[in-house]
């Protein structure tokens, strides 16, 4: 079975900026608030794809970017309270 992941590009208050990724199932969108790999730092997603694992895509960010971040929460601006970004 193919095996797709989201990959989301984030920035947080303090312009720090990752490349993350996260299942499909966690249906993260543009907009979104998440925190990755257990920091309680809060990223916004700018914007996201959908790749298959393994594809020259996933292939070519992953050696151009090493090891990913893994998404651990996920928030809406209603749950934080608003953004900057608003």
């Amino acid at each position: 079975m193919t095996e797709f992941i989201e990959l989301i590009y984030c920035s947080n208050l303090d312009g720090k900026q990752i490349i993350a990724c996260v299942p499909m199932s966690e249906c993260i969108k543009k907009g979104d608030i998440v925190c990755v790999d257990g920091t309680k730092d809060f990223y916004f997603v700018s914007c996201q794809i959908t790749v298959m694992k393994g594809s020259d895509i996933y292939k070519f960010i992953t050696e151009a970017f090493g090891d990913m971040c893994k998404v651990t929460e996920k928030y809406s601006h209603q749950e934080i309270g608003g953004s900057e970004y608003e």
